[in-house]
């Protein structure tokens, strides 16, 4: 049984998750404008330096902090399509007990259409993602990436969007 391109796939976004600072553009290559965008979304900013990340700690059980999540996420209108437990499944594996870590996947259509008639290349920004994994000492860091603000066609929907994904990462660590 070989490895399918599905489950290299899984595996880079496991450890992109567990060590989102060890991923680059490799030496040589010549990265097109989606391509400097995802470099810099896993660099965590812009040649700008715009933020595209919003993180927050919190010293919460997992499990209360990924129930506020859920919450916040359905009260502004966004629907849930998908949640990978990775953490959970690294430890199925047979491996000694992970950190648990969970992707959560959502979107809301109509946000979804305005960003996409301005350019389908932003179907890659989609569907929106926030992270939550276990740290040190009971903590749970809660993490959004955010839209990009360097396009002007883009900037008004993006800013409506980072503001909510701000604020769906602030209600689960606890501000509400």
């Amino acid at each position: 049984m070989g490895i399918s391109r599905c489950n290299v796939n899984l595996l880079a976004l496991c450890l992109y998750v567990v060590f989102p600072a060890s991923f680059t553009v490799a030496d040589g290559a010549a990265p097109s404008v989606i391509d400097d965008q995802a470099q810099a979304a896993n660099a965590g900013i812009t040649e700008a330096g715009q933020e595209k990340r919003y993180s927050r700690k919190v010293k919460a059980e997992f499990d209360d902090v990924f129930a506020d999540l859920e919450f916040a996420i359905t009260e502004k209108n966004y629907r849930i399509t998908g949640v990978n437990s990775i953490g959970r499944a690294i430890t199925d594996r047979g491996s000694n007990p992970f950190p648990r870590a969970s992707v959560v996947h959502f979107c809301n259509i109509e946000a979804a259409k305005q960003i996409l008639e301005i350019s389908m290349d932003y179907l890659l920004l989609m569907p929106c993602r926030i992270t939550l994994h276990e740290i040190d000492n009971g903590y749970v860091l809660i993490e959004a990436r955010l839209l990009p603000l360097n396009d002007e066609k883009l900037r008004e929907t993006a800013i409506g969007v980072n503001s909510l994904l701000r604020e769906i990462v602030d209600f689960a660590a606890g501000d509400w």
